[in-house]
């Protein structure tokens, strides 16, 4: 693959003592030859880290993003990256502008694609123009429509005859919506949502039709299984695996056999995307034996990002330790079940998925569970006397769901399906094929988050915002947002206390 092995090696040891990497480079990595990868959604959050670790092993990247300004933060920090120079380009490119990533594919040997929208409070109205068309669309756009000549157009990577591996970024969302949704004992009373059977079915034609088929055409294994169990998930071996390897607190384990069949447009839109972005991908893979497909399942991502400026502060993440940071969550956090992943963790995981020989099928990658409350235990211990205080109590679960999209931007439906533990998740996958045995701590990933955002302007320190070193403007901001949550509180229990007391006295009068 283009340049040679030593060349590789001489580069990735250049870089890496310039820049040492957090998850380090694996022997095979540094053994690989120097290959050129195509790495969309460029300046987002996951991309950042996989092109930087992609320079470091000595590989050319081009990378495409909707805008190439070069005064734009995030590129001039992509260009500032050890290796950029020499072997970084960038391509500008659309996930609903088809043919716009022709360019940037043409001659590589591997492709990753990252570029997708994740909001987590969209309007029903906006689903699809916000969430769905981006998703699933840009797949088509980057993949292509495989259709035999003259009857359609091949686009990006099936127009490009060098490319052997196309690594997506999927999400554990694409797996199940609740902690129990693969309990059929629980999940039986709840209504699927109406595409979730024939979207299944789908992905069971695709993988049989030859997704990620070797070159003796055999399908893989784990897919082969995963066909068999699209429509109805496993209750077996994957509900009840041991405990080595997996990561959460739930009861239920979820592996890469299961398929998340209970969001639609109506209930967690997000994960509804990136489920029917992801099928069609292995729809598209399986009707092809040029390149194979690979998809990476992060948890909900942690860390510190490459680049800056006020796009960034639009990332789920970055919102999230935005209202941790500013101590919103005081005095009560909602008892939310969070799967979190380091970014690190997960570029990883990525460019091994794309570089090494043996990686097939899906991949999921979850550091650890955690809760919301637990997330401001863990800040208030980093940064003692800081502004973000251990909450007192677990506020309630109907005034979090009623309050959710003012309060913390998310849908009634998120803290419905993410209220209590979070499912456990199994990494074997990704520690036997990927090598990632052991992943950075949650203290760790906030941390470095916390310095490397506020460093960039993003989030205020915790420390700079206690009560004796805050703004005065910035701390009526946060004064209010906590007035506001204690008032709801106050009028959330009142509301509770009455309704009870209502109950009570109606089943006397009966």
């Amino acid at each position: 693959m283009g340049h040679t092995q030593q060349a590789a090696t001489t580069a990735a040891s250049s870089a890496t003592a310039d820049e040492p990497l957090r998850v380090p480079l694996l022997p095979e990595e540094l053994r690989r030859p120097a290959a050129t990868v195509c790495v969309t959604g460029a300046t987002g959050y996951v991309a950042g880290p996989i092109i930087a670790r992609l320079l470091a092993a000595g590989h050319r990247v081009r990378a495409t993003a909707r805008d190439t300004s070069p005064h734009q933060p995030a590129v001039v920090a992509l260009l500032a990256l050890p290796g950029a120079p020499e072997r970084l380009q960038l391509f500008p490119a659309d996930l609903l502008q088809p043919g716009s990533f022709d360019a940037a594919v043409a001659g590589c040997d591997a492709v990753i694609h990252t570029a997708s929208p994740f909001a987590l409070s969209v309007s029903r109205s906006q689903v699809r123009r916000l969430l769905l068309e981006p998703a699933v669309h840009g797949v088509e756009n980057v993949i292509g429509e495989w259709l035999p000549p003259p009857a359609g157009a091949l686009r990006a990577v099936n127009r490009s005859p060098t490319v052997r591996r196309l690594v997506l970024t999927s999400s554990i969302a694409a797996t199940c919506s609740r902690a129990d949704d693969h309990q059929p004992h629980r999940r039986r009373h709840r209504k699927a949502a109406p595409s979730a059977g024939a979207a299944a079915s789908t992905t069971t034609t695709a993988l049989t039709n030859g997704a990620a088929r070797g070159s003796s055409g055999e399908l893989d294994p784990l897919l082969r299984e995963a066909a068999a169990t699209a429509v109805a998930p496993p209750d077996g071996p994957a509900a009840s695996a041991g405990r080595g390897g997996d990561a959460g607190d739930g009861d239920t384990m979820i592996d890469e056999r299961h398929w998340n069949t209970t969001a639609s447009e109506a209930f967690l839109p997000y994960s509804w995307s990136k489920t029917e972005a992801e099928r069609r991908a292995w729809e598209l893979a399986g009707r092809q034996d040029m390149w194979r497909l690979v998809t990476v399942l992060p948890g909900f991502v942690l860390g510190p990002c490459v680049g800056g400026g006020a796009g960034r502060s639009r990332s789920e993440s970055v919102m999230l330790l935005q209202r941790l940071c500013e101590g919103a969550m005081w005095p009560a956090a909602p008892n939310m079940g969070l799967a979190t992943a380091d970014v690190r963790d997960v570029a990883a995981a990525h460019c091994r998925a794309a570089l090494l020989p043996g990686a097939s099928g899906r991949y999921l990658v979850v550091g650890g569970g955690t809760r919301m409350w637990r997330l401001t235990a863990a800040l208030a211990d980093l940064y003692p006397g800081g502004a973000v205080r251990r909450s007192v109590a677990v506020a309630p679960r109907a005034l979090v769901a009623a309050l959710g999209p003012a309060v913390l931007r998310l849908g009634s439906d998120v803290v419905e399906a993410t209220w209590g533990a979070p499912p456990r998740f199994s990494t074997r996958r990704a520690a036997e094929d990927l090598g990632l045995r052991s992943w950075v701590p949650l203290e760790e990933s906030l941390r470095d988050m916390v310095e490397d955002l506020a460093a960039k302007g993003l989030v205020r320190h915790p420390l700079s915002c206690s009560p004796g070193g805050r703004s005065r403007r910035r701390g009526g901001r946060v004064l209010g947002k906590q007035v506001a949550w204690l008032l709801a509180l106050g009028l959330g229990t009142l509301l509770a206390v009455a309704l009870a007391i209502a109950a009570v006295l109606r089943r006397l009068r009966a």
